[in-house]
């Protein structure tokens, strides 16, 4: 059952399901990073430069992590999740701006989807099942 008296709009599951993509993709990834990261940067002889891969992956790590927050928040209907859905939403829109200022032209992709669900997030009955 929800924490909140409104039902849950079908597109904040989707985009729960989403953020939830988004964290099991950060958390293996920081790990992965962490643990694999340092040796071949070791094995490639800039030895001096393991310790930014470990703290790379722990970023990653602990991103997932608040992803998955997210993602469980936005199930559960807490009013936290709605600002941290926004804020992050907001930098996964300049984050995709800036990749797609250096080339990186597919993530077009990324800013459609970004928008979309920062637009979402803006709509009356989603801002009632979050905040009341």
């Amino acid at each position: 059952m929800s924490d909140n008296l409104y039902e849950r709009p079908l597109l904040i599951t989707l985009i729960g399901i989403l953020f939830g993509l988004i964290a099991i993709i950060g958390i293996i990834g920081g790990i992965m990073i962490v643990i694999g990261g340092e040796s071949i940067l070791i094995e490639a002889g800039y030895s001096e430069y393991s310790g930014f891969a470990a703290a790379a992956g722990a970023v990653f790590l602990v991103l997932g992590l608040v992803y998955l927050l997210i993602c469980i928040g936005f199930f559960k209907g807490w009013p936290i999740m709605w600002y941290l859905g926004v804020f992050f939403s907001v930098i996964g829109v300049l984050m995709c701006l800036v990749s797609l200022l250096t080339g990186s032209y597919y993530m077009v992709v990324g800013v459609a989807i970004y928008a979309v669900i920062l637009l979402y997030l803006f709509r009356d009955n989603v801002k009632l099942y979050f905040l009341g």
